[in-house]
Parts: structure tokens; C-alpha cells; sequence
């Protein structure tokens, strides 16, 4: 990860700073996940938690020196990505869990609405 080479080079630099500490603790975290048993969410999540360290660097740092910019792109390409991807997905899930619902018996769906007015009136 070109990014935590980045950041540890920057630690030498600026021995102690605990954004810099943090963001290079979640990237070795991040590394160290199994791929086979490491959901997208967790690693998306990982991903997320270095990309507000890091901003949180850049608006400390000088910019022409010490920036994380070039690093960062293609974390915050992949963030964006993955956010849009779960918006389209959204509507689909929506309806699959209609049709469902649709299908489900009518004591389910009444059970249901029992449920939510039971819920609502707390």
C-alpha cells in the first residue's frame, strides 16, 4: 500500500503525530485481514476510517510538502464507487423484499402490521 509507505515516511518526519500514528495503525489493521473472510463492508469500512485520518492530516499539513493526495485518489475513487453501487443496489433490494412480502401469507403481512403499530405507538 502505497499509502502507508507514505505515512511512515511522514512519521520520521513528524515523530509522535498521532493522526499519522493512527492512519498508519488502521492501514497495518486493514493489510492484515483475511481476504477470504473479510466482508467488502469491513474492508470498505477500514478504507473509510483511513480516508478521514488522512483528511484530517491534510488540513494540518502544508500541502505542497506533506500531502496525501496522490496516495489518497484512488482510495477516495474506490469510496465513491462503492457508495454508488450500494445506492443503485438499494432499489433493487427494495423491491425484491416487496415481492416477498407480497408473496408471504396474509397472517405474516397482518402479523406484520401488528408489529409496526405495536412499535409506533411506544
Amino acid at each position: 500500500m502505497q499509502l502507508l509507505g507514505r505515512v511512515r515516511t511522514l512519521l520520521r518526519e513528524y515523530e509522535g503525530n498521532l493522526i499519522l500514528q493512527d492512519t498508519a495503525l488502521v492501514c497495518d489493521k486493514l493489510l492484515s485481514f483475511d481476504v477470504w473472510t473479510t466482508t467488502v463492508a469491513q474492508a470498505m469500512t477500514g478504507l473509510e476510517l483511513i480516508a478521514n485520518k488522512a483528511h484530517e492530516w491534510q488540513a494540518l499539513a502544508s500541502k505542497k510538502l506533506n500531502s496525501l493526495d496522490k496516495e489518497l485518489s484512488s482510495i477516495y475513487r474506490l469510496i465513491v464507487r462503492y457508495r454508488k453501487l450500494q445506492l443503485i443496489s438499494w432499489n433493487a433490494l427494495l423491491t425484491a423484499k416487496r415481492e416477498d412480502y407480497e408473496k408471504s401469507p396474509l397472517e405474516t403481512r397482518l402479523a406484520s402490521l401488528l408489529i409496526l403499530q405495536v412499535c409506533r405507538d411506544r
